[in-house]
């Protein structure tokens, strides 16, 4: 019969397990399938005292939340999550940091979109800010999470300003933002549809068309189940219509969306 330690092990390997599966059919648009998974690595977490796995679980949620246009919902489970865990200030162990840190950033990009005020989004980004700069560098609670630090509250800085049409902000993190390999494929990818839609507001036509062709080479699996790419080329203007043809075709959007 296993010890106390070793069901403890597996139970935070099956739980990871779920996280996941949850992450990977939520790029892939199966939102039901994303819910079941991390529903049930939830009710692990629970049965197993695992509040650290529970609460990014339910950051997870709270994203699948916002790419289901449920930004209310995603925005309250995220918050009420981060006072459930917020740490405290003695406290630094990065997977409770970065754990905290996607909570109240997920809680800032719902507030944005929709899910509460805009004061509440500069709220939660603030403490996104806060708790990146405590934790230094990218890190991530367990093998396949989302890294959080000071570049991933950056990129979400930028999705933020754009949802709130603050493109004057947007514009100032243009020119500071670099990222590395450090930051997934998929949170690049998605910084560089938030530039080119900031370039488009800008009347930047062919910057605009350059940094979405640069996503489509980038991330050409990922780009295909985004909807941005059709925002972004309905509006492109100044643009020859072979090169519109090109990149509807790389984004996998109907030319039609114009």
């Amino acid at each position: 019969m296993a010890g106390l330690d070793e069901r403890e092990a597996a139970a935070g390997v099956l739980i990871d397990t779920f996280q996941t599966a949850g992450m990977a059919a939520n790029v892939l648009g199966s939102r039901d399938l994303a819910y079941a998974a991390l529903t049930y690595g939830r009710q692990i977490a629970v049965q197993g005292g695992d509040d650290l796995r529970d609460a990014h679980l339910a950051a997870t949620t709270a994203w699948v939340n916002l790419r289901d246009g449920r930004t209310k919902q995603g925005f309250l489970l995220a918050a009420a999550q981060a006072d459930r865990i917020e740490p405290k200030m003695s406290e630094h162990d990065p997977d409770r940091l970065s754990v905290y840190g996607q909570l109240v950033t997920n809680a800032a990009v719902a507030a944005s979109r929709g899910g509460a005020s805009s004061d509440n989004a500069r709220e939660y980004l603030s403490q996104a800010h806060a708790v990146a700069a405590r934790i230094g560098d990218e890190h991530a609670r367990g093998a396949h999470a989302q890294p959080y630090g000071p570049m991933y509250a950056a990129t979400q800085a930028m999705s933020i300003a754009v949802a709130l049409g603050d493109t004057a902000g947007a514009l100032r993190l243009m020119d500071t933002v670099r990222l590395d390999d450090t930051v997934p494929l998929a949170t690049r990818a998605r910084y560089g549809l938030d530039v080119a839609l900031t370039q488009v507001e800008c009347r930047r036509w062919d910057a605009a068309a350059d940094t979405l062709q640069a996503v489509c080479a980038m991330a050409p699996g990922w780009v295909r189940h985004q909807m941005l790419p059709g925002v972004i080329i309905s509006r492109l203007a100044g643009v020859s219509v072979n090169r519109l043809r090109g990149l509807a075709n790389s984004a996998g959007v109907p030319l039609g969306v114009r």
